[in-house]
């Protein structure tokens, strides 16, 4: 009798653990597939936190309205022509943007390739001491347009009349100055056989 009693309480206790460890495993795989679809949730966000960064820089630059003026010389061919355009539209944009987030002291190095060393150190220098001397009300920097109006070729260089249009804004995106016009005179040469901007001189009237 006290031997059946024993084989009994035995039997008891195994059916116990054997459901428990049922439930540690229905458990554990319950985790498991939990913090996979945490995982899956996850690079889904990064994909479309990486999907949105992309788009909100394409509306950046389709904001920014860019004219050519058909005042090009003839005596630049229709490439090189080309390449001008793209190469001042990218440079404009790099060095009069001054966008929240952006260190505006290295604003240039996106677009270092596109000029000389020489220039790049000297609108560097430039770029500092307006950084170091911007005040509270004059901060951030919004191109609304960019007229390109004269593309000539003089002595083997080829000059560019470029007109920008901007809004200036404080340290708190306020407005403070809207549609403000500045002229910039582009020289580019080239090098190796690539465009290359040899000088920037900003017009003031």
């Amino acid at each position: 009798m006290i031997i059946l009693l024993f084989v009994l309480i035995g039997a008891f206790i195994f059916i116990f653990l054997d459901k428990d460890k049922d439930k540690n495993i229905e458990t554990s795989n319950n985790n498991t597939h939990i913090q996979t679809e945490l995982n899956k949730d996850n690079v889904l966000s990064e994909s479309n936190n990486s999907e949105n960064n992309k788009d909100n820089q394409t509306k950046e630059n389709k904001d920014i309205e860019i004219i050519y003026q058909n005042l090009e010389d003839k005596n630049i061919s229709s490439n090189d022509s080309k390449i001008v355009k793209e190469i001042v539209e990218k440079f404009i944009i790099a060095y009069c943007s001054v966008s929240e987030g952006i260190n505006p002291k290295t604003r240039l190095e996106s677009v270092k390739s596109l000029m000389t060393t020489s220039l790049y150190d000297e609108l560097n220098k430039i770029i500092n001491v307006e950084t170091d001397l911007a005040t509270e009300y004059y901060v951030y920097r919004n191109i609304n347009k960019i007229v390109v109006h004269t593309i000539e070729k003089i002595k083997g260089k080829i000059k560019v009349g470029v007109t920008v249009f901007s809004d200036y804004l404080n340290k708190d995106l306020s407005t403070q100055i809207e549609d403000a016009k500045q002229d910039y005179t582009i020289t580019l040469v080239k090098k190796n056989n690539n465009m290359i901007i040899d000088s920037c001189i900003e017009n003031f009237k």
